[in-house]
């Protein structure tokens, strides 16, 4: 009874650690068109990297509908003082 409860408890507390970890999800501002087995792959940051990606494949690039225009979703990288 008492390693029943033990295995009960590390489980709960394995879930609560793993559904802690929040992780961002980058929004990219154009996709590839849907396929019949696929939904739109929304991987590209530009235009011609969508179209360069698709060429020679039954599939064209649109603008993503769920992309919004805000503040940069990239971090900048640190500079380094001059000593």
């Amino acid at each position: 009874m008492q390693r029943s409860i033990l295995v009960a408890a590390t489980a709960v507390a394995i879930a609560a650690l793993n559904a802690s970890q929040a992780r961002a999800e980058i929004v990219y501002p154009y996709c590839a068109t849907a396929t019949r087995d696929e939904a739109l792959a929304c991987d590209y940051q530009t235009f011609e990297q969508c179209v360069r990606a698709v060429a020679g494949f039954n599939r064209t690039c649109q603008a993503n509908p769920y992309y919004t225009a805000g503040p940069a979703q990239f971090a900048s990288p640190s500079q380094k003082r001059a000593r």
